[in-house]
């Protein structure tokens, strides 16, 4: 989640917001205050390079990667669901899918993009009540889902480290830890985690009707005014906290798993070259699982540590420019999205097969 959203939208002053309030010639109710429109601010490169990446780039990637994803998806399925690793992965392909629904979400496009010509200093829509409604239903359904796939795609690497840890740290006593079961539950719990907090976080996107004077309903994003004496600590919780439970915990953790179990691997390797010195050339690392495992985890370490320094480093950019910035970090989450189909091909022959005899039988 862009976390220095929420000091952006409210770091217009209480004045500028009645000046834009009183200029619209409406009445509003003293509880919400409406976002302004930071775009329009924006210089003509700016939002050209704003349109490209919000209503081309990152929607097309995003259509490509959640087709790829559902083919990894049968892919998974034909391999066996009765493997721990698959159900994982599993859980994985499936935040990711949610997360890429941020950026093919038009109704949040329009709102920022749309021709609002009456108010064009306020986001919203004003195309009429039925197609407001359904675009704020539209809006809402997969910013939530978007949202929540964001978080939940951090966890599941970490689950999966967890997992190969104990494969090469605790061989004998691995199949009575790990089971389709346990993976299961933690799939489950992995969505369920992180299910209070963006719901907290719809709240405070708020939507709602104004009548204009005209008798136009048109809808606005806005702040509820209850969440404005704890912003503050909405602010810092979401900025430190949760932000630091979805970028660098994870990949901290990843990060590290993964050059343990790559150098127990090579340990182990040693050991039974030493063993059997006369197989010492036939002896190498061939396990899929833990390959795949870990490319899957290194992808999602190296997108995430660019993603978590430029979101750290962009404080200071104007209104329109961290919009870029913000769209620019959704292309290299999208990136992690889309690259599990292409993983899974790349690094294990079984799947691969598997893909091959799944088009092989659609022709």
């Amino acid at each position: 989640m862009d976390n220095n959203h929420l000091a952006t939208t409210v770091s217009v002053d209480n004045d500028g917001l009645k000046d834009a309030i009183s200029a619209a010639n409406f009445s509003i109710g003293a509880i919400r205050l409406p976002y302004r429109c930071i775009l329009q601010l924006a210089t003509a490169e700016e939002l050209m390079l704003f349109k490209i990446l919000s209503c081309c780039v990152n929607p097309l990637i995003s259509v490509l990667g959640f087709i790829a994803n559902m083919v990894s998806i049968a892919i998974l399925r034909r391999s066996g669901m009765s493997k721990p690793s698959n159900i994982l992965l599993l859980g994985l392909v499936l935040a990711d899918s949610m997360n890429q629904l941020l950026t093919v979400n038009y109704g949040d496009i329009l709102a920022q993009l749309g021709p609002n010509k009456r108010y064009p200093q306020l986001c919203g829509w004003q195309y009429g009540a039925g197609l407001n409604f359904f675009l704020m239903i539209f809006r809402n359904v997969f910013f939530f889902l978007g949202n929540l796939g964001q978080y939940v795609c951090t966890v599941f690497p970490v689950l999966i480290t967890i997992e190969r840890l104990l494969a090469v740290f605790m061989p004998i006593t691995f199949t009575k830890i790990v089971t389709p079961k346990t993976a299961v539950i933690c799939v489950v719990l992995a969505f369920f985690f992180w299910f209070p907090w963006i719901l907290f976080y719809m709240i405070y996107n708020d939507v709602y009707f104004i009548e204009f004077p005209e008798g136009d309903n048109s809808m606005y994003f806005a702040i509820s005014a209850r969440l404005l004496p704890i912003m503050d600590t909405f602010v810092l919780l979401n900025y430190y906290v949760f932000d630091s439970l979805e970028s660098w915990v994870p990949i901290i953790f990843v990060t590290g798993g993964c050059v343990l179990v790559w150098i127990k691997v090579k340990v182990s390797l040693s050991k039974r070259r030493k063993l059997m010195p006369s197989q010492k050339q036939s002896i190498r690392w061939s396990p899929r699982t833990t390959r795949t495992l870990l490319i899957t985890c290194f992808v999602f370490s190296v997108t995430h540590i660019i993603y978590s320094f430029i979101n750290y480093n962009i404080t200071a950019a104007s209104g329109s420019q961290y919009r870029i910035y913000v769209e620019a970090m959704n292309l290299l989450y999208l990136i992690n999205s889309s690259s599990n189909f292409f993983i899974y091909i790349a690094s294990n022959r079984k799947l691969l097969k598997i893909f091959l005899d799944i088009l092989h039988r659609r022709k």
